[in-house]
């Protein structure tokens, strides 16, 4: 016996997610497709637990054929049971940051939660991962994975935003440093030479370039050195509007990690801006970045060296030909996505001009 009609999807594709990250924002532009955002809680029981009431809400809502999403446990789940409710024609695209994707749980209940969560991704189409260090642990979930880097963000793009994001248009920053500087882009997490990071500023601060460090650091115990430093400057978390302001004004700017499998939100920024960029020297970094960065140790005097390094070979062409170089790797791997989509038969995905190169 067949089973009933489902009522027919009314709204071709969404973009939903429970983070409003760069990379959603930027990748639900370039496909021109609405972005979503339950962003009320950061974390904890509530977060999921309202978090899955609003997807079950949008979907219901809007009953999309095509629904995309940033990878989290619930919101994958649940976006799961609407396809199974209504019907084949859905179409899921889970994009999976590292984290998401590698997470367990251990104990009696970990069987039972790989279990739910194969089954979750058994029901996307396509499954994407930011790099290929992503690969192995996502082909254990599903057998439709693709590779697509994080296109650049268009936040950093004037001509990307015409109007269509008007809400992140620059406004004047409460924080001005002097110039030169050098901006360290840090959040003060568990993946970040944080010690290093302040040593270098540090040394940094008694050459040409004073030095800003975002981000909150109330967490971490700061060296007195670093205290007394009159050209280290450590603002906190500023605003999205100053801190594209703090970016595009930078000499240079410092994105580090010790994750292997960590692609920094910093680094792209600085690309699109077209600013002179400095990464720990990970393999997965060099696959993305090729030559459109300096590369470095985790050690002071190597972050140094490296700072030194970009701002000599830093010109007008060269930071162009880095952000091409760049554009041209994101554009072959964004139009293998399109003919995937194309392929499984995606309604509303409207690629905006320009997007499988980047926008310019």
């Amino acid at each position: 016996m067949e089973d009933k009609a489902r009522p027919v999807p009314r709204s071709p594709a969404d973009w939903l997610s429970w983070h409003n990250g760069s990379r959603s924002r930027s990748l639900s532009f370039l496909l021109g497709v609405p972005f979503r955002v339950y962003a009320n809680r950061r974390a904890g029981f509530w977060r999921h637990f309202l978090g899955t009431f609003w997807t079950i809400r949008e979907v219901l809502r809007s009953r999309p054929s095509t629904v995309l999403l940033q990878n989290s446990f619930m919101l994958l789940l649940a976006v799961s049971a609407y396809k199974r409710w209504a019907g084949k024609d859905v179409v899921v695209v889970a994009d999976c940051h590292n984290k998401s994707l590698k997470r367990r749980v251990r104990g009696p209940l970990g069987s039972l939660f790989f279990s739910i969560k194969k089954w979750s991704f058994d029901q996307a189409d396509i499954v994407i991962v930011s790099n290929h260090a992503m690969l192995e642990p996502a082909r254990e979930l599903s057998d439709r994975v693709l590779v697509l880097r994080d296109p650049l963000p268009v936040d950093f793009i004037a001509k990307a935003l015409d109007g269509a994001l008007g809400e992140l248009a620059c406004t004047p920053a409460e924080f001005t440093p002097p110039r030169p500087y050098v901006l360290f882009s840090c959040s003060f997490g568990q993946d970040e030479p944080v010690e290093s990071i302040l040593l270098a500023a540090v040394e940094l601060s008694r050459g040409k370039h004073a030095a800003v460090i975002t981000g909150d650091a109330s967490r971490v115990s700061v060296p007195e050195p670093v205290r007394r430093a009159q050209r280290v400057f450590m603002p906190g978390y500023v605003s999205d509007a100053s801190y594209r302001a703090l970016l595009k004004q930078a000499s240079a700017v410092v994105a580090l990690t010790e994750d292997q499998d960590c692609l920094m939100c910093a680094a792209y920024e600085a690309l699109a801006a077209r600013r002179p960029l400095v990464v720990s020297d990970t393999l997965v970094l060099r696959v993305c970045f090729s030559d459109s960065a300096t590369y470095t140790s985790n050690q002071p005097r190597s972050i140094v060296s490296a700072v030194n390094q970009a701002l000599s070979a830093a010109n007008g062409r060269s930071l162009e030909d880095a952000r091409a170089q760049f554009e041209l790797a994101f554009g072959h791997e964004f139009e293998r996505l399109l003919t995937r989509l194309s392929d499984l038969g995606a309604r509303g995905i409207a690629p905006r001009p320009g997007s499988a190169t980047g926008i310019n």
